[in-house]
């Protein structure tokens, strides 16, 4: 990959984080299927993000693959 193309992929995964804190925030709580389908990514890249934000800090929480802010 170029600088430009990794440049982009980090920001497009950036954005992306902030939309699913932001939509878990909205909505209490939600389930994954839901994330997927709202970001319009796998499911695997759901997982892979909020493992992120965790690790940053986050305080998400999860049961049976449902998030919710702690």
């Amino acid at each position: 990959f170029s600088k430009d193309e990794h440049g982009g992929k980090e920001q497009m995964k950036n954005m992306r984080s902030y939309a699913i804190i932001e939509y878990i925030k909205d909505r209490d709580f939600v389930p994954i299927p839901e994330l997927q389908e709202k970001l319009q990514v796998s499911t695997a890249t759901i997982h892979r993000d909020i493992a992120a934000l965790v690790k940053r800090g986050a305080e998400l929480l999860e049961t049976n693959d449902i998030w919710e802010v702690k």
